[in-house]
């Protein structure tokens, strides 16, 4: 029985929904997940008039966006395909009503599982793809509060050794503290928030000079876990064991980062990564204190 059709050619482009990538001639798009689900919901009602109302349904369920958002949205996916309002190829503007795609457009089959990687060049390797990922706050299991402040210190290291790999887009972590702020603060609605499909959830746990730590990346929308990461070690030993994680979610992925590990500056010289004065803690790094 033939597969319904999961992916689609235009032109120089092909758009897979199970990978949530744009191609052109080959070579992956930097798209936001939202302007992928846009221009999938485009590309599977081609010549079809799109209303703005049912775009707004279809997008952005149970959120109030504005007309603005909307339109800069398909201001920003023109641009990306190279498209001119004024004389369309792809995108046409219908006055007062909403949206047409206007480009003929190619249903293709999903790969099968266990197809050869020269079935199809472009959508047959996940190398190049960008998804975006937001790494949310630790939970401090032991509930120890001296060191309450690893609940974003960890996640400040690990977000900044996730920008090294090619295939991942991280979201700034102060956008994460408004969308908290904005939301119930769960996952699926500080991702929705954001506009991810991928988040990092994680916890530690502390006992005399060791600790715990362990982290998932999850795919939001099928709620799959794309890779796991736990270590323990010495406390002292803390940057080092951060480093791990990313090194296990690197391997569980089969990507690496831009240097091929991380490489950030002073993790090595500095193995004494905490200061005890008083009950207080200070984190060399981000220069954090808890009291």
């Amino acid at each position: 029985m033939a597969l319904p059709p999961s992916r689609f050619r235009f032109g120089p482009f092909v758009v897979e929904r199970p990978s949530y990538r744009v191609l052109r001639d080959g070579h992956a798009l930097t798209l936001s997940p939202k302007l992928v689900d846009v221009l999938l919901y485009f590309v599977s009602r081609p010549s079809v008039l799109i209303t703005k109302d049912e775009l707004f349904s279809a997008i952005w369920p149970d959120v109030t966006v504005t007309e603005n958002a909307l339109t800069q949205a398909i201001s920003d996916l023109r641009q990306a395909l190279g498209d001119e309002p004024s004389s369309p190829t792809y995108i046409q503007t219908v006055a007062r009503r909403g949206y047409r795609f206007i480009a003929p457009v190619e249903a293709m089959p999903a790969l099968e599982v266990g197809a050869p990687a020269n079935a199809e060049p472009a959508a047959a390797s996940d190398e190049g793809m960008v998804r975006s990922v937001a790494v949310l706050d630790f939970a401090n299991v032991s509930g120890d509060p001296e060191l309450a402040w690893m609940s974003t210190g960890i996640p400040e290291t690990v977000t900044n050794d996730l920008t090294g790999f090619r295939v991942l887009r991280v979201v700034d972590r102060v956008r994460i503290g408004e969308a908290v702020r904005r939301t119930d603060g769960s996952m699926t609605a500080v991702a929705r928030e954001l506009d991810v499909h991928l988040v990092v959830v994680g916890s530690y746990q502390h006992a005399g000079d060791r600790i715990r730590i362990t982290a998932r990346l999850v795919d939001v929308t099928s709620g799959a876990t794309l890779a796991d990461a736990k270590v323990d070690g010495r406390l002292d030993d803390i940057f080092d064991l951060q480093d791990r994680i990313v090194r296990q979610f690197s391997a569980a992925l089969g990507v690496e980062g831009a240097h091929g590990r991380s490489t950030r500056m002073g993790a090595r010289e500095t193995s004494k990564a905490l200061y005890m004065n008083r009950g207080s803690i200070v984190c060399v790094r981000t220069g954090h204190k808890s009291l």
